[in-house]
């Protein structure tokens, strides 16, 4: 057995590295999806929708199922029924709609699969797959989450009697009185337009069924291999110790990559019925059409405050498009903006109001930052309105509100406790470093020239939550001293595997290049 000679922590968090994961990934080592490679091998492609709300009246995959190369064509009358994916359920009125691997009679999204084709080559499921003919009779269709509430307007569920998946409360605090007693109110409506993920790599899945030992193994560009791992063991109905997941390199996530896609599931399910490991990866178009996208929210807000600009109370209105159906993450997002809207200010009355909308849109789902970036965008846009409108300098405004030193812990009236912080301190380090007086003199006089191009001066402060969630991990010392990490936290561009190592040779102290760290497994 080799020792180590044990050390005190050695300042190695933090220290200046190079990334031991880049080597092989700017010498084109790396492992993505679409390079794990197994013998026999097939390909999936899929038939979509090319309508936002439509019904199957007719699919015939005749000509599909006798092209060259081609070992199976389903539809969704071949897909046996599914147990409903859970979605998070963030409220106790939550409807969630069935979870369908292809659709079998309507269709509630431009791109949602009706068939799929498994061949010898992605090309030739691809060629197929312009095979298969399918009839559709069109629906009215709504798009927009305020427009899918209103009393005309087409539902996308019947059995649930309208558009609405969820509502939530938050908020504390005698509201009304507060804007009652107001020496001034101010009213704004902020958009956050849907956006789409554009990772460098598109969704793809490898999955392969060993039937000898009734395990099945799935590589998938995925931010959350536990979850898929949950979810693929309530779907198949397969134990989870008997399901392997892994995350391998991954060319970003940006939130996109936390869901639990259909065809990840639809590839388990064709190894298995297939014996043959199966492979999907999308096309850039498929990404964009079908992978989660973020924002598509709605805020109305109203602010009552003193004369002097001190906050007595806020309310708001927030409309949230979910889309056409629940991820697991789907209804996340918006209830972050709902709890984080006070920011960093001592608000005394808040009443916020959610509500979560379908549509025949792609699903929605957490997107850099999940609802934080709107509730920070929203106070401050209204902060500098009501600092515009009362005629005094933003920073003054804020200095006023700032939620104090000596209160912490802090409780907002939307309830969140915030553990610490110094937001007058942090805010006086930022106008020194920036020489806010020097930037307002020389915006005045730009302004007094009259020069067409005029500075701008913006400011925004911001509470960000961490810590949440649950992780495993786990740190193994080896025989030959040498220590072994392993965390199925997935990497897709920090640099987990150099920040992890350091930290674990730091606290073990052990030399940085004796750590390996195993990860997204």
């Amino acid at each position: 057995m080799v020792t180590v000679e044990q050390q005190l922590p050695s300042g190695e968090i933090g220290r200046p590295r190079p990334r031991v994961e880049d080597l092989r990934l700017i010498t084109g080592h790396g492992r993505f999806v679409e390079d794990v490679a197994l013998p026999g091998l097939l390909h999936l492609a899929l038939v979509r929708s090319p309508y936002p709300h439509a019904r199957i009246t007719r699919i015939d995959t005749t000509a599909a199922s006798v092209a060259t190369g081609v070992r199976a064509v389903v539809t969704g009358a071949d897909v046996p029924v599914l147990a409903n994916l859970p979605a998070t359920p963030v409220s106790p009125n939550l409807r969630v709609p069935p979870f369908e691997l292809l659709c079998r009679t309507v269709v509630r999204a431009v791109g949602m699969p009706v068939a799929a084709v498994v061949a010898t080559s992605r090309a030739a499921a691809a060629d197929a797959a312009q095979l298969v003919e399918v009839d559709y009779e069109p629906l009215p269709a709504v798009a927009e989450a305020e427009a899918a509430l209103a009393p005309d307007a087409p539902v996308l569920y019947p059995e649930f009697g309208s558009n609405v998946c969820y509502t939530l409360e938050a908020g504390h605090g005698d509201v009304e009185a507060a804007f009652a007693g107001a020496a001034h109110v101010t009213r704004l409506r902020v958009t956050f337009p849907r956006l789409a993920p554009v990772p460098l790599e598109p969704r793809g899945v490898v999955a392969s069924y060993d039937p000898t030992s009734q395990e099945l193994t799935i590589w998938a560009t995925t931010q959350s291999p536990h979850r898929v791992r949950w979810l693929a063991s309530l779907a198949l109905g397969m134990p989870e110790p008997r399901i392997r997941v892994l995350a391998p390199d991954m060319g970003g996530g940006f939130g996109g990559r936390g869901a639990v896609y259909g065809e990840y599931l639809l590839a388990a399910w064709l190894a298995r019925r297939l014996g043959a490991p199966v492979r999907w990866i999308a096309t850039r178009s498929e990404d964009i059409t079908t992978g989660t996208h973020g924002r598509d929210q709605i805020v109305y807000i109203e602010a009552a405050a003193e004369a002097d600009g001190r906050l007595r109370g806020l309310r708001a209105r927030i409309i949230t498009n979910l889309g056409a159906f629940l991820q697991v993450n789907t209804p996340t997002p918006a209830p972050q903006l709902l709890r984080m809207l006070p920011g960093c200010y001592r608000v005394p009355a808040y009443r916020g109001q959610l509500t979560g909308v379908f549509t025949n849109t792609t699903p929605t789902a957490p997107y850099r930052g999940a609802g934080r970036p709107e509730a920070a965008d929203t106070i401050e846009r209204l902060m500098d309105q009501l600092a515009r409108e009362l005629q005094l300098d933003p920073i003054e405004l804020r200095r006023r509100n700032f939620i104090r030193r000596d209160e912490f812990p802090y409780r907002t009236p939307a309830g969140v406790t915030y553990d610490s912080g110094d937001y007058a301190a942090a805010l006086d380090r930022l106008l020194t470093l920036a020489d806010y007086p020097a930037l307002r003199a020389r915006q005045a006089a730009e302004r007094a020239r009259g020069e067409r191009t005029l500075l701008g001066i913006g400011l925004a402060s911001f509470v960000e939550p961490s810590a949440g969630g649950w992780e495993s991990g786990a740190v193994r010392v080896e025989p030959s001293g040498d220590v072994t990490v392993a965390t199925s936290s997935s990497a897709h561009g920090q640099g987990h595997e150099t920040s992890f190592a350091q930290i674990v040779a730091d606290r073990l102290g052990v030399p940085f290049e004796r750590v390996i760290v195993r990860r997204s497994d």
